[in-house]
């Protein structure tokens, strides 16, 4: 996609929220570098939704294939 991690950025999986904590706004969040998403979407058409770039919102409805 020729993005380089520049921007901050989430992933939504079940209801919680994956991200760098050092970013979050008091939310509850999860550290992203730790979370592992062969363990929490192990199933095909599994979905989770991804947002890249806070300011222009680039989000992305993930599908597991």
């Amino acid at each position: 996609m020729g993005w380089f991690d520049e921007h901050l950025h989430e992933f939504e999986i079940y209801g919680k929220l994956y991200t760098d904590p050092s970013t979050s706004m008091g939310e509850d969040v999860i550290d992203d570098k730790t979370a592992n998403l062969a363990q929490l979407l192990s199933h095909e058409r599994e979905k989770f939704l991804y947002v890249y770039d806070f300011g222009d919102w680039w989000r992305h409805d993930i599908t597991v294939e």
